[in-house]
């Protein structure tokens, strides 16, 4: 049992192991002695240079982590010290061996001052050795008991850096889990509450008592807590890992609310807090863990795969690891989603629409709205009714116009956006001679798309002028203002940031005041960019938020992931910028 604790106490167990020895502690009184003891021996070698330079640079990393045992070493310095100060100053080489080992004692107590302080000196020593070796800091009675109180399910799914493994079920809200030990949780706030009030400014009675508000699920008193104490120790990777798992779960709440844009604000500062984390240590799984969290948060399923890869190849074998590999999981799964084809895509809503299942056709549009790989359904239909209407196959081009109308009704309804219903009537109305310009325009936008792909910007721009100009003689508002889109696209590529910022603006006054809510979303979106890119941060990121509401409440799931992954850079990049962040808070 010492070697093994020995080993933990040098951070040298797998998680696995070390959550087992972790729940034996807090039952087993013979056992937490041994830990006194082992913890003793450590501190012993450590002085007298007995440790190998890996166990040294272990014992530093590891061992030293708490403050009641960088106690230890401090008061086992001082002793070693004074000891060899006696010593010294005893000048015993000039004396017999009987005498050089006890002839000194006479002269001591001949003196009533010296044996005043002889005694002083052992009180101190032994309230010392009482304070350090054998009495148990209220931050280790507090942190024993919130392990207690969440020992058969944790609070919230990222790893509080206290705890050990347990399965974790989602709540709605600020709900409490449904196993939790409500007497012990409330006697760990109640004892480091305490210990903050006894001991100001203590970083670790401070981040101990944060890790019991993020159990509670009261994010904003957790991250001010740690806050308090990254005040006195700035360079704790498991403070800063707690702070981000912070942010994390206040950032889940706050997307929810009436600004999403806030929870992605939350993320950001999770991500920055658990990066500078993993840089202090990068080896910190907890970090490790919640950072892969928040990527899979902010649907990016490559740097979540990647962490959680990471995860696994420093924890192969825990209860932890077990969950990763169900989150890897569920990254496969969404990517076999995410890969259909655009024939797939129409299949799909297709088959829902005669089945009537409008939730399942408005799951196959929330996925489809990418518009290079041509993939949107309502540009699908259109190319559909073309051809049949060109080639005279009149119920097959009557049969895309309907159910082009039925997408359209589906989208005011549920988006309330205009952009399809209105494109729907459109060529419903529009007589049998504007087929062929309608034909030639979309065509023109098609090559438009290749020559994008392909970076050849000149092109691409030509392309899409021509298209317009071919959509506003024949009136068709709708593909109009989609090609004068892709015009700013193709300026802000090239790098004319001002022009593609003009015309993109007199876009979006047209698409708020006709409620085409899936273009202004775009519009707003690729505008946030350009005005990045113009270092207008401030209004970058609210054109960006705004972009990420509208995506939200239409259900673009390609939208959603590109706002937040933008928003997050931007909230990133701008972080030492006072302007940028005064206007956010």
């Amino acid at each position: 049992a010492q070697e093994l604790i020995r080993r933990y106490l040098l951070g040298q167990l797998g998680d696995g192991v070390r959550e087992k020895l972790e729940q034996d502690l807090l039952t087993s009184k013979d056992l937490f002695e041994e830990l006194l003891v082992v913890e003793d021996e450590l501190i012993d070698e450590y002085l007298s240079s007995r440790l190998d330079e890996e166990e040294r640079a272990a014992f530093k990393q590891h061992f030293l982590a708490l403050p009641e045992r960088q106690e230890k070493l401090r008061f086992g310095r001082a002793f070693d010290s004074y000891l060899l100060s006696r010593a010294t100053d005893l000048r015993v080489s000039n004396l017999t061996p009987a005498r050089a080992q006890w002839g000194w004692l006479p002269t001591f107590f001949s003196s009533p001052l010296k044996l005043a302080v002889f005694a002083i000196v052992l009180v101190a020593l032994g309230f010392g050795v009482w304070l350090i070796f054998l009495h148990q800091s209220e931050v280790d009675k507090g942190l024993l008991a919130l392990n207690a109180a969440y020992r058969e399910q944790r609070p919230i799914e990222a790893r509080i850096s206290a705890l050990s493994y347990a399965p974790f079920s989602e709540t709605r809200g600020a709900k409490e889990p449904e196993h939790v030990d409500s007497l012990a949780r409330d006697r760990a706030e109640l004892t480091l509450n305490t210990a903050v009030g006894e001991r100001q400014g203590d970083a670790a009675a401070h981040h101990a008592l944060g890790e019991v508000y993020l159990a509670k699920r009261r994010f904003d008193d957790a991250i001010k807590e740690f806050e308090v104490a990254r005040g006195t120790d700035p360079k704790n990777p498991k403070l800063l890992s707690d702070l981000g798992a912070a942010w994390l779960e206040k950032g889940k709440i706050d997307r929810l609310g009436s600004e999403p844009g806030k929870g992605y604000e939350d993320f950001a500062r999770s991500l920055e807090e658990l990066d500078r984390a993993l840089k202090l240590n990068p080896n910190l799984l907890e970090a490790l863990f919640n950072r892969a969290i928040v990527h899979q948060v902010l649907a990016l399923p490559q740097q979540a795969e990647e962490d959680w890869k990471e995860y696994l190849d420093k924890d192969p074998n825990s209860k932890w690891a077990d969950e990763a590999r169900r989150n890897l999981s569920l990254l496969e799964e969404q990517k076999k989603k995410n890969s259909q084809t655009r024939e797939e895509l129409l299949q799909d809503f297709l088959s829902a629409h005669a089945a009537g299942d409008d939730e399942r056709v408005w799951q196959v549009v929330s996925r489809s709205r990418e518009a290079l790989s041509r993939k949107l359904i309502w540009e699908q239909l259109l190319d559909r009714y073309l051809e049949a209407s060109n080639q005279g196959r009149r119920d097959d081009a009557h049969f895309a116009l309907q159910v082009l109308s039925y997408e359209g009704k589906l989208e005011s309804r549920r988006a309330h956006d205009q952009y399809v219903p209105g494109l729907a009537r459109f060529y419903e109305s529009s007589p049998e001679n504007q087929r062929q310009t309608l034909s030639q325009a979309r065509g023109l936008m098609k090559l438009g798309h290749e020559f994008y792909s392909q970076h050849k910007l000149d092109d691409a721009r030509s392309s899409y002028t021509q298209a317009r100009q071919l959509f506003a003689g024949i009136k068709d508002e709708w593909e109009t203002r989609y090609a004068q889109y892709w015009i700013g696209y193709c300026y802000y590529e090239q790098g004319k940031t001002q022009q593609s910022i003009s015309m993109l603006e007199d876009l979006t006054r047209e698409l708020e005041r006709d409620h085409q809510q899936w273009l202004l979303m775009r519009t707003l979106h690729l505008l946030s960019s350009g005005y990045h890119n113009a270092n207008e941060y401030s209004k970058a990121i609210d054109y960006n938020r705004q972009a990420l509401y509208i995506a939200e409440r239409i259900g673009d799931l390609i939208g959603i992931f590109n706002a937040a992954s933008i928003l997050t850079f931007q909230y990133s990049s701008t972080g030492n910028n006072q302007q940028a962040f005064g206007y956010i808070q």
